[in-house]
């Protein structure tokens, strides 16, 4: 079962079908989202603010909405090469002439024919990109041309200082695939 908004693991399924189909790795934004300001929220750091809050006597976290985030800061344009590293690929930097769009190119039947022969030829698990990819929401997310950075100043004062590394992150749920065969 995919969640809603999971940016690492589409990413992670579209760089193994690059791989594979020897397609260019290409950042699919603009070349303003390429260089825009964004934070991110792994489901490990929203798991720890849920333990946090849900145990916490403080005043500050008690009948109130707290935002999460990793706590750092990132662009795709420093990011995006080191995901294509992990792959061995070569990062292909966004054109604004060239637009694209990830539900378009793997949002069909024939990339889930594609992804089955992947499957066999790895003996990954059988498991359609439908079920796993948001195509739609990486699409909207590597298209944002403005900033996106979230304040935890609330969580911090009431005593939620995890932080997490949003490029270790990543990696680790690529890593995370690997293991449990999902991709190659």
């Amino acid at each position: 079962m995919k969640a809603a908004m999971d940016s690492a693991t589409t990413i992670g399924l579209y760089a193994a079908l690059c791989k594979e189909l020897n397609l260019p790795f290409v950042f699919p934004g603009t070349s303003k989202s390429y260089e825009t300001l964004l934070d991110f929220c792994s489901s490990d750091q929203l798991s720890a603010a849920f333990v946090f809050t849900s145990t916490s006597s403080s005043p500050l976290v008690q009948d109130q909405a707290l935002n999460v985030v990793n706590g750092d800061i990132i662009r795709w344009v420093d990011l995006w090469p080191k995901v294509a590293s992990y792959f061995n690929l070569e990062p292909v930097q966004p054109s604004e002439s060239r637009k694209m769009s990830l539900t378009d190119m793997f949002g069909n039947p024939e990339s889930e024919q594609n992804w089955d022969r992947i499957i066999q030829k790895y003996g990954l698990k059988e498991i359609k990109l439908s079920e796993v990819a948001t195509w739609q929401y990486v699409d909207w997310s590597l298209s944002r041309e403005y900033h996106c950075i979230t304040d935890m100043s609330k969580a911090r004062e009431a005593g939620f200082l995890q932080y997490r590394n949003t490029e270790k992150d990543f990696l680790a749920v690529f890593d995370e695939m690997k293991r449990n065969k999902i991709i190659p």
